[in-house]
Protein backbone atom coordinates (compact mmCIF):
# COMPACT_ATOMS: atom_id res chain seq x y z
CA UNK A 1 0.00 0.00 0.00
CA UNK A 2 1.19 3.88 -1.09
CA UNK A 3 2.10 5.52 2.30
CA UNK A 4 1.59 9.57 2.24
CA UNK A 5 4.43 11.73 2.70
CA UNK A 6 3.90 14.02 4.99
CA UNK A 7 5.29 17.69 3.90
CA UNK A 8 7.93 19.55 5.45
CA UNK A 9 10.01 17.16 6.96
CA UNK A 10 13.48 18.43 5.41
CA UNK A 11 14.41 22.12 4.73
CA UNK A 12 14.24 23.52 1.73
CA UNK A 13 16.77 22.06 -0.64
CA UNK A 14 19.59 24.44 -1.41
CA UNK A 15 20.34 23.11 -5.32
CA UNK A 16 24.08 24.45 -5.70
CA UNK A 17 26.94 22.93 -7.67
CA UNK A 18 27.50 21.09 -10.71
CA UNK A 19 24.38 18.66 -12.04
CA UNK A 20 25.80 15.80 -10.42
CA UNK A 21 26.44 17.40 -7.08
CA UNK A 22 22.68 18.47 -7.00
CA UNK A 23 21.51 15.18 -8.12
CA UNK A 24 23.20 13.24 -5.62
CA UNK A 25 22.50 16.14 -3.08
CA UNK A 26 18.80 15.20 -3.48
CA UNK A 27 19.19 11.68 -3.56
CA UNK A 28 20.83 11.76 -0.37
CA UNK A 29 17.66 13.88 0.95
CA UNK A 30 15.11 11.64 -0.71
CA UNK A 31 17.05 8.80 1.94
CA UNK A 32 16.16 10.98 4.37
CA UNK A 33 12.53 11.72 4.05
CA UNK A 34 12.09 8.06 3.06
CA UNK A 35 13.77 7.15 6.34
CA UNK A 36 11.52 9.84 8.34
CA UNK A 37 8.36 8.22 7.02
CA UNK A 38 9.37 4.63 7.76
CA UNK A 39 8.71 3.42 4.07
CA UNK A 40 9.70 -0.03 3.74
CA UNK A 41 10.09 -2.61 0.75
CA UNK A 42 7.27 -2.25 -2.13
CA UNK A 43 6.31 1.30 -1.13
CA UNK A 44 5.81 3.68 -3.93
CA UNK A 45 7.77 6.72 -3.91
CA UNK A 46 6.06 9.09 -6.33
CA UNK A 47 7.66 12.43 -8.06
CA UNK A 48 4.94 14.77 -7.10
CA UNK A 49 5.03 13.96 -3.68
CA UNK A 50 8.73 13.77 -3.02
CA UNK A 51 8.47 17.67 -5.06
CA UNK A 52 6.24 18.99 -2.84
CA UNK A 53 8.49 17.21 0.77
CA UNK A 54 11.37 18.78 -0.54
CA UNK A 55 10.10 22.46 -1.71
CA UNK A 56 11.89 22.12 -5.61
CA UNK A 57 10.71 21.26 -9.06
CA UNK A 58 9.69 17.89 -10.52
CA UNK A 59 12.60 17.72 -12.53
CA UNK A 60 15.36 17.50 -10.28
CA UNK A 61 13.50 15.06 -8.06
CA UNK A 62 12.99 12.64 -11.44
CA UNK A 63 16.94 12.96 -11.84
CA UNK A 64 17.25 12.05 -8.24
CA UNK A 65 15.05 9.16 -8.33
CA UNK A 66 16.73 7.89 -11.17
CA UNK A 67 19.87 8.08 -9.27
CA UNK A 68 18.41 5.69 -6.78
CA UNK A 69 17.08 3.39 -9.04
CA UNK A 70 20.91 3.07 -10.51
CA UNK A 71 21.97 2.02 -7.03
CA UNK A 72 19.37 -0.39 -6.67
CA UNK A 73 17.66 1.65 -3.90
CA UNK A 74 14.47 1.70 -6.12
CA UNK A 75 12.96 -0.23 -9.08
CA UNK A 76 11.42 2.06 -11.59
CA UNK A 77 8.16 -0.32 -13.07
CA UNK A 78 7.09 1.30 -16.63
CA UNK A 79 4.16 3.16 -16.14
CA UNK A 80 3.56 2.60 -12.50
CA UNK A 81 6.94 4.87 -10.86
CA UNK A 82 9.29 4.17 -8.30
CA UNK A 83 9.27 1.45 -5.47
CA UNK A 84 11.19 0.97 -2.86
CA UNK A 85 13.68 -2.41 -2.80
CA UNK A 86 14.75 -2.17 1.12
CA UNK A 87 13.70 -0.41 4.19
CA UNK A 88 14.18 2.88 4.20
CA UNK A 89 15.74 3.00 7.68
CA UNK A 90 18.88 1.39 6.25
CA UNK A 91 18.92 4.24 3.57
CA UNK A 92 20.60 6.73 6.34
CA UNK A 93 24.10 7.64 5.42
CA UNK A 94 24.27 5.84 2.21
CA UNK A 95 27.61 6.81 -0.01
CA UNK A 96 26.35 8.52 -2.92
CA UNK A 97 28.76 10.60 -3.80
CA UNK A 98 31.59 8.69 -2.72
CA UNK A 99 33.70 8.76 -6.25
CA UNK A 100 36.48 11.50 -6.35
CA UNK A 101 35.26 14.77 -8.26
CA UNK A 102 37.10 17.50 -9.91
CA UNK A 103 35.32 19.95 -7.50
CA UNK A 104 35.50 17.80 -4.54
CA UNK A 105 39.40 17.49 -5.21
CA UNK A 106 39.73 21.43 -5.38
CA UNK A 107 37.16 21.39 -2.17
CA UNK A 108 39.59 19.55 -0.25
CA UNK A 109 42.88 21.66 -1.94
CA UNK A 110 41.34 25.04 -0.64
CA UNK A 111 40.98 23.73 2.66
CA UNK A 112 43.73 21.88 2.64
CA UNK A 113 45.89 25.38 1.64
CA UNK A 114 44.09 27.44 4.29
CA UNK A 115 45.13 25.51 7.21
CA UNK A 116 48.57 25.56 6.11
CA UNK A 117 48.26 29.10 6.48
CA UNK A 118 48.67 29.60 1.96
CA UNK A 119 45.62 31.12 1.62
CA UNK A 120 44.81 34.51 3.26
CA UNK A 121 41.70 35.77 4.80
CA UNK A 122 40.55 37.10 1.70
CA UNK A 123 40.86 36.36 -1.72
CA UNK A 124 38.87 36.80 -5.38
CA UNK A 125 37.60 34.35 -7.54
CA UNK A 126 40.28 34.83 -10.27
CA UNK A 127 42.93 34.16 -7.29
CA UNK A 128 41.70 30.69 -7.06
CA UNK A 129 41.46 30.59 -10.72
CA UNK A 130 45.33 30.52 -11.22
CA UNK A 131 46.24 28.99 -8.34
CA UNK A 132 44.43 25.55 -9.09
CA UNK A 133 44.35 26.68 -12.85
CA UNK A 134 40.56 25.25 -12.56
CA UNK A 135 38.06 26.72 -15.01
CA UNK A 136 35.62 29.34 -13.23
CA UNK A 137 32.71 27.67 -13.44
CA UNK A 138 34.63 24.81 -10.88
CA UNK A 139 35.95 27.88 -8.98
CA UNK A 140 32.15 28.94 -8.48
CA UNK A 141 30.72 25.84 -7.62
CA UNK A 142 33.50 25.24 -5.10
CA UNK A 143 32.46 28.90 -3.85
CA UNK A 144 28.89 28.10 -3.31
CA UNK A 145 29.50 24.92 -1.62
CA UNK A 146 31.93 26.61 1.03
CA UNK A 147 29.52 29.57 1.65
CA UNK A 148 26.71 27.17 1.83
CA UNK A 149 28.55 25.82 4.71
CA UNK A 150 29.44 28.71 6.73
CA UNK A 151 33.31 28.63 5.37
CA UNK A 152 33.75 31.68 3.30
CA UNK A 153 31.32 35.21 2.61
CA UNK A 154 31.25 37.06 -0.20
CA UNK A 155 32.76 40.36 0.46
CA UNK A 156 30.17 43.42 0.11
CA UNK A 157 32.06 44.89 -2.82
CA UNK A 158 34.82 42.49 -4.42
CA UNK A 159 35.78 38.96 -2.99
CA UNK A 160 35.31 36.29 -0.79
CA UNK A 161 36.60 36.14 3.25
CA UNK A 162 36.88 32.80 5.26
CA UNK A 163 34.67 33.00 8.49
CA UNK A 164 36.43 32.29 11.89
CA UNK A 165 37.08 28.44 11.79
CA UNK A 166 38.84 26.36 14.08
CA UNK A 167 41.95 26.43 12.78
CA UNK A 168 44.39 25.63 15.03
CA UNK A 169 45.62 22.96 17.54
CA UNK A 170 45.22 25.58 20.46
CA UNK A 171 41.26 26.28 19.67
CA UNK A 172 41.13 22.70 18.60
CA UNK A 173 41.60 22.05 22.70
CA UNK A 174 39.36 25.03 23.49
CA UNK A 175 36.64 23.78 21.24
CA UNK A 176 36.65 20.22 22.57
CA UNK A 177 37.00 21.91 26.14
CA UNK A 178 33.64 23.72 25.99
CA UNK A 179 32.01 20.91 24.30
CA UNK A 180 33.07 18.37 26.82
CA UNK A 181 31.38 20.60 29.20
CA UNK A 182 28.00 21.33 27.49
CA UNK A 183 27.32 18.66 25.37
CA UNK A 184 27.07 15.99 28.37
CA UNK A 185 25.16 19.26 30.18
CA UNK A 186 22.49 19.06 27.58
CA UNK A 187 21.50 15.36 28.73
CA UNK A 188 21.66 16.11 32.15
CA UNK A 189 18.54 18.48 31.89
CA UNK A 190 15.79 17.81 33.70
CA UNK A 191 13.43 18.09 30.17
CA UNK A 192 15.12 15.95 28.12
CA UNK A 193 12.86 13.69 25.92
CA UNK A 194 14.56 10.64 24.25
CA UNK A 195 13.78 10.76 20.54
CA UNK A 196 14.11 6.99 20.34
CA UNK A 197 13.16 7.34 16.40
CA UNK A 198 16.01 9.99 15.85
CA UNK A 199 18.39 7.44 18.02
CA UNK A 200 17.28 4.58 16.03
CA UNK A 201 18.17 6.20 12.54
CA UNK A 202 21.29 7.64 13.69
CA UNK A 203 22.08 4.16 14.89
CA UNK A 204 21.43 2.80 11.58
CA UNK A 205 24.04 5.49 9.99
CA UNK A 206 26.69 4.58 11.91
CA UNK A 207 26.02 1.12 11.57
CA UNK A 208 26.19 1.72 7.55
CA UNK A 209 29.17 4.12 8.21
CA UNK A 210 30.87 0.99 9.66
CA UNK A 211 29.94 -1.53 7.01
CA UNK A 212 30.64 0.37 4.27
CA UNK A 213 33.62 -1.62 2.37
CA UNK A 214 34.59 1.43 0.67
CA UNK A 215 34.94 3.47 3.90
CA UNK A 216 38.09 5.05 2.97
CA UNK A 217 36.64 6.71 -0.58
CA UNK A 218 33.37 8.11 1.11
CA UNK A 219 33.15 11.50 0.77
CA UNK A 220 34.32 13.43 3.73
CA UNK A 221 31.52 15.85 3.97
CA UNK A 222 29.60 12.47 4.51
CA UNK A 223 31.30 11.26 7.37
CA UNK A 224 30.97 15.06 8.89
CA UNK A 225 27.21 14.79 8.56
CA UNK A 226 26.81 11.38 10.41
CA UNK A 227 29.22 13.13 13.14
CA UNK A 228 28.17 16.56 13.65
CA UNK A 229 24.14 15.06 12.87
CA UNK A 230 24.62 13.03 15.85
CA UNK A 231 26.19 15.79 18.31
CA UNK A 232 23.23 18.26 16.86
CA UNK A 233 20.45 15.12 18.04
CA UNK A 234 21.65 15.06 21.56
CA UNK A 235 21.79 18.57 21.87
CA UNK A 236 18.33 18.85 20.58
CA UNK A 237 16.65 16.42 22.99
CA UNK A 238 16.46 19.06 26.31
CA UNK A 239 14.07 21.32 23.82
CA UNK A 240 16.48 24.06 24.95
CA UNK A 241 17.81 26.00 21.73
CA UNK A 242 20.81 27.59 22.73
CA UNK A 243 22.29 24.16 23.55
CA UNK A 244 21.04 23.19 19.94
CA UNK A 245 22.47 26.22 18.53
CA UNK A 246 26.27 26.24 20.32
CA UNK A 247 26.88 22.89 18.82
CA UNK A 248 25.66 23.74 15.33
CA UNK A 249 27.98 26.75 15.44
CA UNK A 250 31.16 24.55 16.93
CA UNK A 251 30.19 21.90 13.76
CA UNK A 252 30.49 24.92 11.86
CA UNK A 253 33.61 26.01 12.80
CA UNK A 254 35.01 22.68 13.04
CA UNK A 255 34.16 21.28 9.93
CA UNK A 256 37.11 22.28 7.85
CA UNK A 257 40.01 20.61 10.52
CA UNK A 258 37.85 17.67 11.02
CA UNK A 259 37.67 17.45 7.04
CA UNK A 260 40.70 16.35 6.64
CA UNK A 261 41.17 13.61 9.34
CA UNK A 262 38.25 12.02 8.15
CA UNK A 263 40.32 9.41 5.97
CA UNK A 264 41.55 7.97 8.77
CA UNK A 265 39.28 4.53 8.76
CA UNK A 266 40.49 3.57 12.37
CA UNK A 267 39.53 6.70 14.20
CA UNK A 268 35.79 6.71 12.37
CA UNK A 269 35.45 3.11 13.51
CA UNK A 270 36.38 4.27 16.92
CA UNK A 271 33.99 7.24 17.38
CA UNK A 272 31.32 5.13 15.84
CA UNK A 273 31.19 2.42 18.40
CA UNK A 274 31.67 4.78 20.70
CA UNK A 275 28.67 6.86 19.52
CA UNK A 276 26.53 3.38 19.25
CA UNK A 277 27.47 2.75 23.30
CA UNK A 278 26.35 6.30 23.93
CA UNK A 279 22.77 5.83 21.69
CA UNK A 280 22.31 2.40 23.42
CA UNK A 281 22.79 3.73 26.96
CA UNK A 282 19.73 6.50 25.90
CA UNK A 283 17.60 3.67 24.49
CA UNK A 284 17.86 1.89 27.46
CA UNK A 285 17.11 5.08 29.78
CA UNK A 286 20.37 5.19 31.46
CA UNK A 287 21.28 9.25 30.79
CA UNK A 288 24.18 9.40 33.18
CA UNK A 289 25.57 6.58 31.57
CA UNK A 290 25.57 8.30 28.37
CA UNK A 291 26.44 11.94 29.87
CA UNK A 292 29.38 9.97 31.09
CA UNK A 293 30.35 7.83 27.63
CA UNK A 294 29.74 11.17 25.71
CA UNK A 295 32.17 13.06 28.13
CA UNK A 296 34.62 10.22 27.63
CA UNK A 297 34.57 10.19 23.91
CA UNK A 298 34.92 13.64 23.67
CA UNK A 299 37.84 13.73 26.03
CA UNK A 300 39.62 10.76 24.02
CA UNK A 301 38.99 12.99 20.67
CA UNK A 302 40.02 15.56 21.91
CA UNK A 303 43.53 13.89 22.91
CA UNK A 304 43.42 11.57 19.86
CA UNK A 305 43.63 15.33 18.00
CA UNK A 306 46.31 17.39 19.73
CA UNK A 307 48.53 14.41 19.67
CA UNK A 308 48.89 14.69 15.99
Amino acid sequence: MEKVLRHAVVPTARLAGTREQRRAWLSQQICEVMGRQDLVVGDHVTEMAMAETLGVSRSPVRAALGLLAELGVLEHRRNQGYFLTQDARTLDGRALDSEATPDSTLYLGIIDDRLAGRLPDRFTQVDLVRRYSEPESRVVSVLNRLREEGLVRRNPGRGWTFEPAIDTQQSLMQSYAFRAAVEPAALAQPDLTIDRAALERSRDRHLNLMQNANLESLAQAQVFEVDAGFHEMLAAMPGNPFFLEAIRNQNRLRRMVEYLDYTDRQRISVWCIEHIAIIDALLRGRIRKAGTLLRAHLERASRSMTRK
